[in-house]
C-alpha cells in the first residue's frame, strides 16, 4: 500500500504541476519587469520591498522562487531586447499612490492566480492599460495568467521571457518543455484581426439564407399550393425542401424492417449522451479552472471519472452499429449484383448523405468561429482556423486521420474518417460470405488478427500509454494509434460478424442450417436460460474496462508497458463484446424488456439527430470555455449543468440542420433513384389492384435487405395462391 500511495502522489503531482508552476511563473514575469531597477535603483525606489510585500518573502515556495529568480537572471541577459519604457512604467506603478490609473490597473485588473483572467473588460476599456494573456499548455492541459500592463508595453517585450520560463520549468516539469508550450497573446490585437468578416463568412451566411428561403417557399407551396396528381420534376425537387414533409419524416416512428432493430435507436442516443459527457469533462480541463490540481486529483482518484474516461467506448459502439448496418446493406446489394457501378453508387449515396452537415461544420470552423471576439482566450481558436485553411479538403475527402493530429480540421471528425474508410472496404469483406459463410468468417478472423498484431507492435515499439500521467508531446498516442483505421476496426468487424448471426437466425435456407451463425442463433433462441448468462457476462465485460482504466491512471508506475499495451488493445474489445452479449438476445427476439426500452418511439427521432449532434456539440463546448470572461472552480454540479445545456442546444441545432440540409438531400437522392413510370414509347396498360400489390412488393424486394425479402417472397407467393383460388 505504501508503494502505491507514493506512486499515486507522484501521479497527482504531475498534473498539479501545471497549475502549481503558475505561481512562480507570474512572479517571474513581474520580477523580470522590475529586475532592471535592481541594478540601478532610483534613490526613492525600493522595488524589491514592494515585490516581497505583494507576493511574500523568499521563504514562500523557496525552490520555485529560486527557479524564478534564476530565470529572471536569464531574462536580464536579454535586456538589450527589452522595452525600457514599458519596464520603467511598470516599476513606477509600484510607487504611485494606489488608485492612480497605472497602479490600480496593474494590481486590480490583473489575475491573481492560475487561470484568473482578471478584469478583462475594465482593462481593455482603459486608455492607459494593455491586456496580455500568457500561460502554459501541455497536450491540451494548460493554465493561463493575465496582466493589465501600461499601454507602453508591447507583446514583443515578452519574447525574452519565453526562454527564461522554459529554462525555469525544464528541471521541474514531468513533461518536455519547449517555447511552443509557452504563449503570450496581445488579446486586443488578436481579437481585432479575428473580428474582421471575410468573403468566406459572407458566403456561409448567404448560403444559409438561400437554403432557408428555398425551404420557406417549398413549405408555403406544400401547404397552400395546388396538389397535382402527378407533379413535375421541378415541383418534386422543390417539395424536397418542404419543412412539414421533412419534419414528418424525422418524427416518423413507423418501423419498415424488423422491430427488433429499433433497439439501435436507443443505443445511438445513449451512446451519444455518454460521449458528450466524456467530452464535457475532458474539455473542462482546457477551460479556466482555478482548482486545476483538485480537478486532476478527482479525475485520477474518482472511479466515476473512469467511467466517463472510457466514454470513448461509445465511439466503438457506433463503429459496431456501422459494421452491422453496412453488412446488412451490402449483403443485400451484392446478393443481387456484383456490379462495380452499383457499389460505387452506394459509396456516392453515403458521401452525399453525410456531406451537407460536414461541409457546414468545416465552413463554420473556417469562417464563422473567428468572427467572435472580445474575450480573453478567443484568439486560441485560431489554431482551428489555421488547420482548416490548410486541411479542409482532406476532411471532405475523409483522409484527415492520416496526417498529424495537431493539424486536423474539425478534429473530432476523425471518427467519420474511419467510418467512411471502413465502409469503402466493406464489399471486400462481404464478398467471401457470398461464396461460403466459412470463408467469410476466416477473412474476418484474419483481418482481426492483423489489426491486433499491428496495435501491439505500435503500442510497444513507441512505448505508447493512454494513462493520464503518461500522455505527453513525446507520446504520439493520438497521432500514431488512436485515430488510425487499422487500430480501430475491431468493433466494425464484430458488427459484421453479429449481422450474420442475426441474418442466419432469420434465414430459411437449408444451406445455412449447419453454419456457425445459425447454430449460435439457435443456442440463444432455443434455451431461455442462456440469455441470462449472456446478460451477466455482458455487464461484467462492459464494467471491466472502467476498472482497468481506473488502476492504470491511479497507479501508472505500477504497471509496465506490457499492461498498457494489453489494456489499450483489449478494453474496447471487452466492452463491445459485453455490449453484444447484452443486445444479441433482443436482436433475435428474446429480450422483450430491453427491446421495449431501447426500441421506444421516443428514441426514434432523437436517433436521427445523432449525426448533427456529433458534429455540433464540440462547437458549443468551445464557446463555453474559450469565449468566457471569468474562470471558475471545478465541481460536478457546474460541469453537469454546463453539459446538459450543451446537449440541449446541440439537439436543437441538429434538428434544424437536419431538417434544412440533410433531409432535402436524402429526399433528392430518393427522387433521382425512382424508376420512370412511363416508357419512352408510351404508357403502360393500367394495372389491376393485385398486379399493383405484386409490383409494389417486387419493388420493395429490390430495395430491402435479404432477410426482409424472404418475408416478402413468402407473402407474394401467398398472394399469388389466393389469386389463383379466386380465378378457379
Amino acid at each position: 500500500m505504501c508503494i502505491r500511495d507514493r506512486v499515486s502522489t507522484q501521479s497527482t503531482w504531475d498534473y498539479r504541476f501545471i497549475g502549481f508552476a503558475m505561481t512562480p511563473m507570474v512572479m517571474l514575469v513581474m520580477l523580470a519587469f522590475i529586475a532592471p531597477a535592481l541594478l540601478t535603483p532610483p534613490p526613492s525606489l525600493a522595488p524589491l520591498s514592494y515585490f516581497t510585500t505583494l507576493y511574500g518573502d523568499g521563504n514562500v515556495l523557496p525552490s520555485l522562487m529560486g527557479m524564478a529568480k534564476s530565470a529572471a537572471g536569464s531574462y536580464l541577459s536579454n535586456l538589450p531586447r527589452a522595452n525600457m519604457e514599458c519596464i520603467n512604467k511598470v516599476i513606477s506603478s509600484f510607487t504611485e499612490p494606489f488608485g492612480t490609473n497605472e497602479s490600480y490597473a496593474l494590481l486590480m485588473h490583473s489575475g491573481r492566480k492560475a487561470n484568473d483572467l482578471g478584469e478583462y473588460e475594465n482593462c481593455r476599456q482603459s486608455e492607459t492599460s494593455y491586456y496580455v494573456l500568457g500561460g502554459l499548455t501541455f497536450e491540451g492541459v494548460g493554465a493561463a495568467f493575465s496582466m493589465c500592463l501600461p499601454k507602453e508595453c508591447k507583446i514583443s517585450d515578452f519574447d525574452p521571457l519565453k526562454q527564461a520560463i522554459v529554462s525555469m520549468l525544464k528541471s521541474a516539469s514531468p513533461f518536455p518543455v519547449t517555447e511552443d508550450n509557452v504563449f503570450f497573446y496581445d488579446v486586443n490585437k488578436e481579437n481585432i484581426d479575428m473580428g474582421k468578416t471575410s468573403t468566406g463568412f459572407a458566403f456561409v451566411m448567404l448560403f444559409t439564407l438561400a437554403v432557408i428561403i428555398i425551404s420557406v417557399i417549398a413549405t408555403l407551396y406544400d401547404i397552400y399550393g395546388t396538389k397535382a396528381a402527378d407533379p413535375g420534376a421541378v415541383t418534386k425537387v422543390l417539395l424536397a425542401f418542404s419543412l412539414p414533409k421533412n419534419i414528418e419524416s424525422l418524427f416518423n416512428t413507423k418501423n419498415k424492417v424488423d422491430p427488433n432493430l429499433e433497439i439501435f435507436n436507443g443505443v445511438r442516443v445513449l451512446s451519444m449522451i455518454w460521449i458528450i459527457f466524456g467530452h464535457g469533462y475532458a474539455i473542462e480541463s482546457l477551460g479556466f479552472v482555478f482548482n486545476t490540481g483538485d480537478m486532476m486529483k478527482t479525475a485520477i482518484d474518482d472511479y466515476f471519472m473512469s467511467f466517463l474516461k472510457i466514454g470513448m467506448c461509445g465511439v466503438d459502439v457506433f463503429f459496431f452499429l456501422s459494421g452491422f448496418l453496412s453488412a446488412l446493406g451490402f449483403y443485400g446489394l451484392l446478393s443481387k449484383t456484383k456490379s462495380i457501378i452499383a457499389i460505387l453508387i452506394a459509396f456516392l449515396k453515403r458521401y452525399l448523405r453525410l456531406f451537407p452537415l460536414l461541409f457546414l461544420a468545416v465552413m463554420y470552423a473556417l469562417f464563422v468561429i473567428t468572427t467572435e471576439k472580445n474575450e480573453p482566450f478567443s484568439p486560441s481558436v485560431k489554431f482551428t482556423v489555421k488547420n482548416c485553411e490548410d486541411n479542409w479538403l482532406q476532411t471532405l475527402l475523409y483522409v484527415n486521420n492520416f496526417q498529424d493530429n495537431h493539424k486536423y480540421c474539425v478534429a473530432w471528425t476523425w471518427y467519420l474518417m474511419n467510418d467512411m474508410q471502413f465502409f469503402i472496404i466493406t464489399p471486400l469483406l462481404i464478398l467471401p460470405f457470398l461464396s461460403s459463410k466459412k470463408l467469410g468468417t476466416i477473412v474476418l478472423g484474419i483481418c482481426a488478427a492483423v489489426s491486433l498484431f499491428i496495435q501491439c507492435i505500435i503500442m510497444s515499439s513507441y512505448n505508447l500509454n493512454s494513462s493520464m500521467s503518461k500522455i505527453s508531446s513525446e507520446n504520439d498516442y493520438m497521432k500514431l494509434y488512436y485515430v488510425k483505421p487499422y487500430c480501430r476496426i475491431m468493433p466494425y468487424l464484430i458488427g459484421i460478424f453479429v449481422y450474420f448471426i442475426y441474418a442466419g437466425s432469420k434465414s430459411k435456407d437449408k444451406e445455412d442450417e449447419s453454419s456457425l451463425y445459425k447454430k449460435i442463433g439457435k443456442m440463444i433462441t432455443g434455451t431461455s436460460w442462456f440469455k441470462y448468462i449472456l446478460y451477466t457476462a455482458g455487464i461484467a465485460l462492459m464494467i471491466l474496462p472502467s476498472y482497468m482504466k481506473y488502476y492504470l491512471d491511479k497507479y501508472p508506475n505500477s504497471w509496465g508497458q506490457g499492461y498498457a499495451t494489453f489494456f489499450e488493445v483489449s478494453y474496447r474489445i471487452f466492452f463491445v463484446l459485453g455490449f453484444v452479449f447484452v443486445i444479441l438476445p433482443s436482436l433475435l427476439g428474446q429480450g422483450k424488456i430491453l427491446t421495449a426500452c431501447l426500441g421506444s418511439p421516443v428514441f426514434s427521432p432523437l436517433a436521427k439527430f445523432t449525426y448533427g449532434v456529433y458534429l455540433g456539440h464540440p462547437f458549443f463546448f468551445y464557446f463555453t470555455f474559450y469565449y468566457t470572461l471569468f474562470g471558475h472552480y471545478f465541481n460536478h454540479v457546474h460541469t453537469f449543468t454546463m453539459i446538459m445545456s450543451v446537449m440541449f442546444a446541440s439537439y436543437v441545432l441538429s434538428f434544424f440542420a437536419t431538417a434544412l440540409y440533410e433531409s432535402p438531400v436524402v429526399q433528392l437522392m430518393k427522387l433521382f433513384a425512382e424508376p420512370k413510370k412511363e416508357l419512352q414509347e408510351g404508357k403502360e396498360a393500367p394495372k389491376t389492384t393485385n398486379e399493383k400489390t405484386e409490383s409494389l412488393l417486387t419493388k420493395k424486394e429490390e430495395q430491402e435487405t435479404p432477410f426482409t425479402t424472404i418475408f416478402d417472397k413468402h407473402f407474394l407467393a401467398f398472394s399469388k395462391k389466393k389469386k389463383k383460388k379466386k380465378k378457379k
